[in-house]
């Protein structure tokens, strides 16, 4: 699991109360919908909309943080979660840190760290998601633990190790897993804080997009397992 700094925790999200309608409810008594009938809401309903709670700029075009300007791209597999005092956002293979108003700050939207590339939370760890940066990464917060979540996908195989399972059919029934680092996850530490950008970066930065890791697509991959 990634090492957040201690600092770090917070995600709102949304609960959905399902349920049956009791029988002397006035809704038990509706006509039930017959196929055919029209339930598309085609009109806008009569209540204010939902109010804006706080905007800003995040990841993207324009975005200059502690450790330099976002990458833009499409599609742009943003990801983005909600704790108690910080705002996650990870964009295609790179993140961000922002501040959120409450208890800790008094503003919401200010960048505190980023831009990095999303395996710089793996830094350490050894293995394929610190050796590698890809995208599609997902960041969760785990209000119930009191931690943050982040999962990345590499999308190439990597070398072949001597405990992995063999090659299996569709036939096969699921296999373990194999353990990615003996030993991890391993006590929390602060993350790394790589330091400010060159004034004149290199021209030929590698993007760290889908298919980073080592031959990308097409080219021909290790025998080795995949990782996340």
């Amino acid at each position: 699991m990634p090492r957040i700094p201690a600092p770090l925790k917070t995600l709102a999200f949304m609960v959905i109360a399902v349920g049956t309608i009791a029988m002397d409810s006035p809704l038990a008594n509706q006509p039930a919908i017959q196929p055919g009938n029209n339930v598309e809401q085609q009109a806008q309903g009569t209540k204010p909309s939902a109010i804006v709670a706080a905007s800003f700029d995040g990841l993207g075009i324009g975005f200059d943080g502690p450790q330099g300007a976002g990458r833009s791209g499409n599609p742009s597999d943003n990801s983005l979660a909600v704790g108690p005092n910080h705002i996650v956002q990870i964009v295609n293979s790179r993140m961000a840190i922002f501040t959120k108003k409450g208890a800790k700050y008094d503003t919401t939207g200010k960048v505190l760290y980023g831009s990095v590339p999303t395996n710089n939370v793996f830094r350490g760890f050894t293995g394929t998601c610190d050796a590698r940066n890809n995208g599609d990464a997902v960041v969760r917060y785990d209000q119930l633990a009191d931690r943050w979540l982040i999962v990345m996908p590499i999308f190439s195989r990597a070398a072949a190790r001597p405990d992995q399972p063999s090659p299996s059919t569709a036939s096969d029934p699921a296999q373990l897993s194999v353990p990615g680092v003996v030993g991890q996850p391993g006590a929390a530490v602060l993350l790394y804080q790589p330091p400010p950008p060159s004034p004149t970066p290199p021209a030929a930065a590698n993007p760290g997009g889908r298919g980073a890791g080592a031959g990308g697509r097409g080219a021909a991959e290790p025998p080795g397992v995949y990782s996340m």
